[in-house]
């Protein structure tokens, strides 16, 4: 317990080193009087160069991650504590020394740049998901602040929903508590946003090419995936296994029940043959482990191209429109996906005790098992449907952005040879 104290009050002492101030003093100037005041990184570029703000950043960054991975010594793991909390206390404190040191009379920076490297190898799958809606906010504002906010608000909420399920309640209270200290320190630049005063990134060439780049990418990646996911792995998986199920010779891991070999009464909504329902249940089982991965990626992109479309110049309103309609439709379909998934149990249960049951029993089993498959039918059915109306809406994203690159490259002047160099 000694030792963990000792490396917090380290962490701390650490986190307290205010890189972008003595980054000034190196130029006889004292950030805190010039450009926003502030001793982080942003000021730092924007006062001393881009060099010099990167330097601040990178040097921020490392002593966030720095700390984190000073409470991961094996000697912290001993200890009648979760093994993530020494590295989530020395973080913490790095993190607070950043905001509050105690060389600088306690006003610190803004804690981005601090808590992003603690926050990164602590939970990094959260952190590259912050990061990827910092990167796009920045690109589609060219406003720093905007960025750091609404990936404070992610890590929040990432917190605030393991916290409610959990699950590792150490990292979920570092992520909510970092993610409301770097609102709380952004409330002036919060204030500047709303009355459309606050600073923002020269329009370069960077700002310029990138969002665009990103549309045409993200989209068409978003189009391919969801295509070949709907089409080739789904319609492949059942029409496989649904032939495997009718095979008159199985392979030793796939026995058939008797209750498959009997006739199905009508009404029911079962398969003829009835055997079709054991290549049915085994294709589900498989695509629906897909689903996440599938969900999570159509979320990751749809937010590259939302970013992006909002990026590029000259800006349109209704592709930012279509981007945001078709994301909320993918955002939509993946909670109706998790909605079905509630529905496949009892439907699934229903019908094996259907199957499994004597002739005698299937009679009052029979009712459960048209509403529980009727249900899951529907959910499916709008499932598919919003699935095909997201893709519909990718694709004329897609659409857009190769007209707006073709156009651009049309509107390039011609090469020429001859000219004079």
């Amino acid at each position: 317990m000694f030792l963990l104290v000792v490396a917090a009050i380290a962490a701390y002492l650490l986190g307290s080193i205010p890189f972008g101030y003595l980054a000034g003093r190196l130029h006889g100037v004292d950030l805190r009087a010039v450009g926003s005041g502030n001793i982080g990184a942003t000021n730092a570029g924007r006062v001393l160069g881009r060099l010099w703000g990167w330097g601040v950043f990178i040097l921020d960054f490392s002593k966030g991650a720095g700390c984190a991975l000073l409470g991961m010594i094996p000697a912290f793991k001993e200890g009648p504590w979760p093994v993530e909390l020494p590295a989530a206390l020395c973080g913490a404190a790095a993190l607070i020394g950043h905001l509050f040191p105690v060389y600088l009379g306690f006003k610190g920076g803004k804690g981005v740049a601090t808590g992003a490297g603690v926050i990164a190898c602590l939970i990094p799958i959260p952190f590259l998901h912050a990061l990827l809606l910092w990167l796009l906010i920045v690109l589609a504002t060219r406003m720093i602040s905007a960025g750091s906010v609404v990936a404070a608000i992610v890590l929040a909420a990432w917190g605030v929903e393991r916290f409610a399920r959990g699950e590792s309640a150490v990292a979920s209270t570092l992520a909510l508590c970092s993610g409301i200290a770097v609102i709380l320190k952004h409330l002036g630049n919060i204030k500047r946003i709303i009355s459309g005063t606050e600073n923002r990134l020269t329009d370069g060439p960077l700002f310029q090419i990138l969002p665009e780049r990103l549309l045409l990418t993200a989209s068409g990646a978003w189009l391919g995936m969801g295509l070949f996911f709907s089409f080739t792995v789904g319609l492949g998986v059942f029409g496989a296994f649904e032939e495997l199920s009718l095979r008159e010779s199985r392979p030793y891991w796939l026995a058939l029940p008797e209750g498959l070999t009997r006739p199905a009464e009508t009404g029911l909504l079962l398969p003829d043959p009835l055997r079709k329902e054991q290549g049915s249940l085994l294709a589900g089982v498989a695509v629906s482990a897909l689903f996440p991965w599938y969900f999570h990626l159509q979320a990751l992109l749809g937010a590259i191209c939302l970013g992006g479309a909002a990026g590029c110049r000259p800006r349109q309103r209704w592709l930012i429109t279509l981007a945001a309609a078709t994301c909320l439709l993918a955002l939509a379909g993946w909670g109706l996906e998790r909605h079905v998934e509630t529905l496949r149990v009892p439907r699934n249960e229903w019908t094996t005790r259907y199957i499994l049951a004597s002739d005698a029993e299937r009679t009052s089993l029979a009712e459960n098992v048209r509403s529980t498959r009727a249900a899951f039918r529907q959910g499916h059915t709008a499932s598919l449907l919003l699935n095909m109306a997201t893709l519909a809406g990718v694709a004329g994203i897609t659409l857009v952005a190769l007209t707006r690159s073709s156009r651009k490259a049309t509107d390039q002047p011609p090469f020429n040879a001859n000219a004079s160099t």
